[in-house]
């Protein structure tokens, strides 16, 4: 009969090597899952109010005379889901008609920004201008800008009242509401 001193010396040699086989062979426990990658990609975060002042330029197309109009541009996207957003933006040029127009628009980027569709759910038409073809549409978006240019034929009204055969081109290049207010040297304080 083999004692029990005997068996719990066979048994702590048993265990010492089963150790010594698991450290030089390495475990067999189960490892803990690897992180796995984002699904998807990350675009920019762009909703929020945007502002900025733009130039549109009309070039009459019988004189190439060009005309450039300064004008002020407030942009909300209200909504955004991946890469697509939507929101509206209003145009304004003080007493000048050639810049005051408002829109709402429906837009998607890519991840790395470039707006792929930028489209207006109304035609491009100022109290001047009438537009003769689609509007075209480049830019690119990130939270710190966003900026679309817009080109277009249009019928516009000169300073005579003629009606002119013009190329337009308008960019809108808006950086959010409140970086705009700090560089335009305005504070806003609430008591």
């Amino acid at each position: 009969m083999v004692s029990a001193h005997v068996r719990f010396r066979y048994a702590t040699r048993a265990l010492a090597l089963a150790g010594l086989l698991t450290a030089a062979c390495g475990s067999t426990a189960p490892s803990a899952p690897s992180p796995v990658p984002p699904s998807g990609s990350q675009y920019p975060s762009v909703v929020g109010d945007w502002e900025a002042n733009n130039l549109l330029s009309l070039v009459y197309r019988d004189s190439n005379a060009q005309l450039s109009f300064g004008c002020h541009v407030g942009l909300n996207v209200r909504t955004q889901t991946g890469g697509t957003f939507s929101g509206s933006a209003a145009v304004q040029g003080g007493n000048d008609k050639q810049c005051t127009f408002y829109f709402d628009f429906t837009a998607a980027m890519s991840p790395d920004g470039t707006i792929t569709r930028f489209q207006l759910k109304q035609p491009f038409t100022t109290d001047t201008c009438r537009p003769v073809t689609d509007t075209t549409f480049n830019g690119n978006a990130s939270a710190n800008q966003i900026r679309v240019q817009f080109k277009d034929r249009a019928t516009c009204v000169d300073g005579l009242g003629n009606p002119r055969d013009t190329d337009r081109t308008f960019t809108i290049n808006v950086i959010p509401r409140s970086s705009f207010i700090g560089a335009a040297g305005i504070s806003l304080t609430t008591t």
